[in-house]
């Protein structure tokens, strides 16, 4: 068997068929040296490009230093922590509410939210872009799950209009896009959810 896997790996040479790994050389924010090409990292998620920052990697020695290391981040391996509750104090502060929930991703973000507040007279309408469990989430409350094109707010008028029977309309819109690095147009979002009495999670 080994030597039939020797064959196909020199036949797969031959035709420049087999795949190399190219670990990467460098990183600076969003950019990565990888076979010395200058490439963006979609993957990297760093669209603010803080994982780089000082004070960033000053703050997370500085935790290290006073938690030591582990999956403490998602409360669904380690319950809630005290930096959590520090975390959402701070956050709710500086937008001047009364409080906030702080989710260890997206897709549980979307979960919780779309499971609490949606029931099966209700419609959620997103953005086909979007990578998380959206539509399943509607299905888990037998809710009605509408993509629109990407960005495409002439789109999300007409399936807002369609579903206007539904009693509520929950528009869930990425800020800016990770697929294609393109931002929404809010004014023109929050205008037309207006119109349609229908409710926007950013």
């Amino acid at each position: 068997m080994l030597g039939r896997l020797r064959k196909e790996l020199e036949g797969s040479d031959v035709l420049a068929k087999r795949y190399q790994f190219h670990p990467a050389q460098h990183r600076d924010g969003v950019e990565v040296k990888i076979a010395g090409r200058k490439l963006v990292d979609f993957s990297s998620w760093d669209v603010l490009g803080l994982r780089s920052k000082r004070q960033v990697k000053w703050a997370v020695q500085s935790e290290v230093e006073n938690g030591g290391l582990g999956s403490y981040s998602p409360r669904l391996v380690a319950g809630t922590t005290l930096p959590h509750l520090h975390c959402e104090q701070r956050i709710a502060q500086f937008l001047g509410e009364e409080g906030a929930l702080l989710f260890s991703s997206k897709n549980q973000a979307v979960l919780s939210l779309v499971t609490a507040i949606c029931s099966e007279k209700d419609v959620v309408l997103f953005d086909e872009t979007m990578r998380s469990p959206i539509a399943d989430a509607a299905f888990l409350v037998n809710a009605g799950a509408v993509p629109y094109p990407h960005n495409n707010l002439d789109a999300l008028h007409d399936r807002l209009r369609e579903s206007h029977k539904a009693t509520n309309r929950l528009i869930i819109q990425e800020y800016l896009s990770p697929v294609s690095g393109l931002v929404c147009d809010l004014a023109g979002l929050i205008s037309l959810a207006e119109t349609h009495d229908a409710y926007i999670v950013l």
